[in-house]
């Protein structure tokens, strides 16, 4: 596998996914890495960083697009590449202005012939500060060809965070309500969520973290959405960085040919 191949994963993952022959790790073509960026017209899409959904400071709103946007992978600077191997690359970003705290985002990709190990730590060796972490994929609903099936989600979680006008959880814990879904999940046993393609493809979306977003209002695309806490979870369920605890978390994905 060439090493560019490797961070190309951070934004064209799926793509290795549906077309990846089994036991084989290097797949994808520059053509291929290539591929219009649209939800609609790629499989993955990472939106990578210390996910925040805040409604009262203003300098975090500007950094972060709007009310209950996320910090965005390179939203106002570059990643640095820290290491590259053939099934490995770690990836370092440093918080800037306007973000208020001085801290260091690393992240770990690590892949195998059929699975990808997502790894990212928040740490600081300054101010302590709340922070979430979470992983943003699209997936293609549809993977196309002959008699493709839309995708089926299967998940067994605990309660479902109830959401208020404003999209953010209110705080109660519900039963679970049938889709579509713009929502979070408590799955406090760790995430498992799996989406099948019939007679294409399995992908198994797992992490020990208990909460998970799940978005299927589009038609193009299905959202899983590993992360440390609920939406609004600064306000609502803060973890806090500090200099002694870092805030860390892991998503492994697997998949197989059906």
């Amino acid at each position: 596998m060439h090493h560019g191949l490797v961070l190309d994963l951070l934004q064209q993952l799926a793509t290795y996914v549906s077309h990846a022959e089994p036991g084989c790790s290097e797949r994808l073509s520059p053509a291929e890495t290539e591929a219009p960026r649209e939800p609609a017209s790629v499989q993955s899409e990472f939106v990578l960083g210390v996910r925040e959904e805040v409604r009262h400071s203003r300098a975090l709103l500007d950094l972060l697009g709007g009310p209950g946007g996320p910090v965005h992978d390179r939203r106002d600077g570059a990643w640095n590449v820290a290491r590259v191997t053939d099934d490995e690359a770690v990836i370092t970003y440093d918080l800037v202005e306007p973000w208020p705290y001085a801290a260091r985002v690393t992240h770990v990709v690590a892949l195998t012939p059929d699975s990808l190990s997502l790894t990212m730590a928040v740490e600081t060796y300054e101010d302590s500060f709340p922070a979430q972490i979470g992983w943003h994929p699209w997936f293609n609903r549809n993977l196309g060809g002959e008699g493709a099936q839309d995708a089926r989600l299967d998940f067994t979680p605990a309660w479902q965070e109830e959401r208020g006008d404003d999209h953010l959880p209110t705080g109660n814990r519900i039963e679970p309500k049938p889709g579509p879904w713009d929502d979070c999940f408590g799955m406090p046993g760790g995430v498992d969520v799996t989406l099948t393609w019939p007679g294409q493809l399995e992908l198994k979306v797992a992490s020990r973290e208990e909460w998970v977003v799940v978005y299927d209002e589009q038609e193009a695309a299905v959202c899983v959405e590993p992360q440390t806490g609920p939406p609004n979870g600064l306000n609502t369920l803060p973890r806090l960085v500090t200099p002694l605890e870092p805030l860390e978390a892991t998503t492994v994905w697997s998949w197989r040919r059906l």
